[in-house]
């Protein structure tokens, strides 16, 4: 709760990827769209987060 990011977990209930990952909060609105828009899935932000698991977005 400390973290400036606090990144929230993300759950993969319905894949076979990688179960779960964290969202830094200024990433959120990017995955909340493509995740809505279907142009992104949970494997592909599974596959593109930072060495501590977190996501931060792809435009950084």
């Amino acid at each position: 709760m400390t973290d400036p990011e606090h990144p929230l977990p993300a759950v993969d209930t319905g894949g076979d990827g990688e179960p779960v990952f964290r969202i830094a909060l200024v990433a959120l609105a990017e995955v909340e769209v493509n995740f809505l828009l279907g142009t992104m899935d949970f494997e592909d932000y599974a596959d593109g987060v930072d060495d501590d698991g977190v996501v931060r977005g792809f435009d950084r």
